[in-house]
């Protein structure tokens, strides 16, 4: 939810229910955009390129559409105990994955996220 005075060029989403691994550990992930993601816990160094496996959160009926996706990101900073991550060379399947995340915790369809 983008407030007035937002500097990220994407709106962050709760990401409830989903989680990612990176280095055989796996996190929560607190939130999410197109342009990355915020998890729980520390991941490696700032400035350091990171491959993580996303895990979809599972629709209320059991669907997982879109269950696993590897990417690669960018570790931007720690701040307190979580990890800022950008994501790298980002492909359409993980923006998808992104997008039903947004549509499933604003409670709209997919088309709808901005």
């Amino acid at each position: 939810m983008r407030r007035k005075n937002e500097r990220r060029l994407y709106s962050r989403y709760p990401a409830e229910g989903m989680t990612a691994e990176v280095g055989g550990v796996i996190h929560p992930v607190r939130d999410i955009s197109l342009g990355g993601m915020r998890l729980e816990g520390i991941v490696s160094e700032p400035c350091s390129v990171i491959t993580f496996v996303l895990f979809a959160a599972v629709d209320a009926d059991g669907a997982d559409k879109e269950k696993t996706i590897v990417a690669t990101g960018l570790v931007l900073r720690h701040h307190r105990n979580s990890t800022a991550i950008a994501f790298q060379n980002a492909t359409m399947p993980l923006m998808k994955m992104v997008v039903r995340q947004a549509a499933r915790q604003l409670g709209i369809e997919p088309y709808l996220v901005k």
